[in-house]
């Protein structure tokens, strides 16, 4: 009987939860479908606003959102941070924790879903489809443009999706490249509790506290380009960060 009381009453927060997260996104898809075109830059514009809309929706639903280390992320010059991945919470939760913009690379299926497609272009997100190889070869060049010109930020989960147990898995070096090549300073970051939140396995939320630690920057040479035994070393370091810091 308390067990299905337990679950009754996550059931009834859950339903308020996406109804709260769909609120706030449908607001916040309206306001800047009427004032965005009045302002220079949309996409911090919209990235500042998307913040609160998303802050106060988790401050609503007792889900506590604590971040430290905000000194390692530089004031200035390109920054790639890796984090591992627990739950769709994530995303969210890294936007409101960085102050300075950043985009993260989505599923290009996302791109197409309506409304959400719209907000994550207007955020500055990109897809890239490596099912079309000369499309997503002229994407990476942009994008590495983009880096080593200090035009564009990135957030990469290394994992690649979302960790079904909630432990870390094996990270691809797909990042760690990208900070080669672009003289991008890695920033490795963890996130801890989200899983607890909403995890891969359910629809159901919970409140919670959500941590975010950032930790000091790497700079990753350009001879370490282009092989495993050269990105390696950083891929280590990384992961034993973020491993010191999950247990």
């Amino acid at each position: 009987m308390k067990h299905q009381v337990t679950l009754g009453i996550k059931i009834g927060y859950s339903v308020i939860a996406w109804i709260v997260c769909g609120a706030a996104f449908i607001s916040h898809f309206i306001l800047m479908a009427l004032t965005s075109i009045f302002v220079k830059d949309r996409v911090d514009y919209n990235v500042r606003t998307a913040r609160w809309f998303l802050s106060t929706g988790m401050r609503l639903l007792g889900i506590q959102l604590t971040v430290h280390g905000h000194e390692h992320i530089p004031e200035t010059g390109p920054f790639i941070i890796i984090a591992n991945h627990q739950s769709h919470m994530d995303i969210a939760s890294f936007l409101i924790a960085t102050r300075r913009t950043y985009s993260f690379v989505a599923k290009k299926e996302l791109l197409a879903v309506p409304l959400l497609g719209w907000e994550l272009r207007n955020q500055g997100h990109i897809a890239i489809d490596r099912s079309k190889p000369t499309q997503a070869k002229a994407q990476l060049d942009a994008l590495i443009e983009d880096i080593s010109n200090g035009r564009r930020n990135l957030l990469v989960f290394a994992e690649g999706t979302r960790s079904a147990t909630g432990r870390l898995g094996k990270f691809k070096l797909g990042a760690f490249d990208l900070a080669a090549k672009t003289g991008a300073t890695v920033i490795p970051a963890v996130i801890t509790g989200s899983y607890n939140v909403l995890n891969k396995n359910s629809f159901l939320m919970s409140p919670g506290r959500i941590t975010i630690h950032f930790t000091s920057g790497i700079i990753i040479p350009p001879e370490a380009s282009g092989t495993t035994g050269g990105l390696d070393p950083y891929r280590r370091t990384v992961v034993s960060r973020i491993q010191s810091l999950l247990t």
